[in-house]
């Protein structure tokens, strides 16, 4: 029952489907726990992780009690401090587990479909805070900040504002964005 759950999480990830992939990852985690199986279990608690940061979910795997055993294996604790990292808008930190190739993030071929987009989700909620105090910022501050290029700045906000995750319009004569704090959709 554990691979099918496995496999049928990693569908709905390839979909992005967070909720339902988080779901049946979870499901797998357990199966393959109780099964005995633990290198798999393993791999699935990563999994159940990953789709729970790129979906948003305050949900924090790792606080049950069932992961436990493995909040000192060093690839499980690269994704709990990832998690931390994200929860804590640590940009800088975030991009040092991603980058060490110890933890082994960088090998595992399920984890490396899912580095972008996790490092985008991780940029947009850091462009967030960033923004939320001001009605004006300048594009090249926040390529600075994100460390990316102005033009990806660009792009990133484009696709927020198109999603409603952001309220601003962009002044590319100017160089910078200007945010509508009256009616700021990002909480």
């Amino acid at each position: 029952m554990g691979v099918i759950r496995e496999e049928g999480g990693k569908m709905h990830m390839q979909q992005n489907q967070w909720d339902e992939a988080y779901n049946e990852l979870n499901e797998a985690f357990r199966n393959f726990q109780q099964a005995g199986n633990n290198n798999k279990a393993k791999a699935c608690l990563k999994y159940v992780a990953l789709s729970s940061m790129l979906g948003k979910t305050e949900i924090n795997p790792f606080d049950a009690r069932e992961a436990k055993v493995f909040e000192r294996d060093t690839d499980v604790v690269a994704i709990i401090n990832l998690r931390r990292h994200l929860q804590e808008n640590d940009l800088n930190r975030f991009e040092k587990v991603l980058n060490d190739p110890r933890n082994g993030i960088l090998e595992e071929p399920v984890l490396m479909t899912y580095i972008q987009p996790l490092r985008r989700r991780m940029r947009e909620q850091v462009l967030i805070n960033l923004t939320r105090p001001y009605d004006k910022v300048s594009i090249s501050f926040l390529s600075e900040q994100l460390h990316i290029t102005e033009v990806d700045v660009e792009n990133m906000l484009l696709d927020m504002i198109l999603a409603h995750e952001i309220s601003a319009q962009i002044d590319q004569i100017n160089g910078c964005v200007l945010l509508d704090s009256s009616t700021s959709m990002a909480g």
